[in-house]
């Protein structure tokens, strides 16, 4: 669930990222299967193929393609389960992949066969470690630049410590496990996918804050639009230690 969030899929609630859990792993097995056979035949027009899906899927709406396949499969299967849209940290991995396949093809054909294996190693073990824990590493670089670019809009630590000394509540809107490893003292955990059901911040004033700040923003700017409370940005986990 943890590395799901790091997707970029913040709105899901609980039963949404159980049933996801399986349903995710379509796109990056059926895109490393394909890899793995272009590799295999040295077949740079396969990882151009990929290469088109992938940058594509950077700016299409809605689903990625292979996720629109999965759901009609699953549908003539009778399930009726529709995976959400593809959200941008996600299509960051899309178009990170992309670029590998551009390079990999462009190897094939300029008999650069070291440099398309290496790029196809690399990409093959990526694909591989999202299929089996979800964690993507072009997910987590968007991530990490993110909240070093300080593009989460936290406010200034001073007027923090000012909504703090008045009573504000600090949440901490991780996942439970995130929080358990490592948590500030008198913090409440209230995972982003349960804020709609959490009524315990209702009519408060709140700093929340998580890892880097993208899930912070997510909480801030939905528990502002209900009206249920009055939030503020503290940004990520090393932002929130400094207050």
């Amino acid at each position: 669930m943890q590395y799901l969030t790091q997707q970029g899929y913040y709105s899901c609630d609980l039963n949404d990222y159980q049933r996801m859990n399986r349903a995710i792993r379509f796109m990056p097995l059926t895109c490393m299967a394909l890899v793995l056979t272009g590799l295999l035949l040295q077949a740079p027009v396969i990882h151009f193929g990929l290469s088109i899906l992938g940058i594509s899927a950077f700016f299409l709406r809605g689903p990625h393609p292979l996720d629109r396949l999965y759901t009609k499969l699953s549908a003539w299967l009778g399930s009726k389960y529709e995976i959400p849209a593809n959200p941008l940290p996600r299509k960051y991995a899309c178009l990170s992949s992309g670029v590998f396949n551009f390079i990999i093809g462009i190897g094939f054909i300029m008999n650069y066969t070291m440099l398309a294996y290496i790029c196809g190693t690399l990409l093959v073990s990526m694909q591989l470690l999202s299929i089996t824990t979800h964690f993507c590493y072009a997910s987590w670089l968007y991530e990490y630049f993110f909240n070093f670019l300080h593009l989460h809009d936290a406010i200034n630590l001073e007027k923090a410590r000012k909504i703090r000394m008045e009573g504000a509540l600090l949440v901490d809107v991780r996942t439970p496990v995130e929080y358990q490893k490592q948590s500030l003292t008198g913090s409440q955990n209230i995972p982003l996918y349960d804020l709609k059901e959490d009524t315990s911040y209702h009519g408060e004033k709140l700093l929340i804050y998580c890892r880097s700040g993208l899930r912070a923003k997510e909480a801030v700017k939905e528990i502002n639009k209900s009206g249920l409370a009055e939030a503020y940005n503290l940004g990520g986990f090393d932002n929130a230690l400094k207050l």
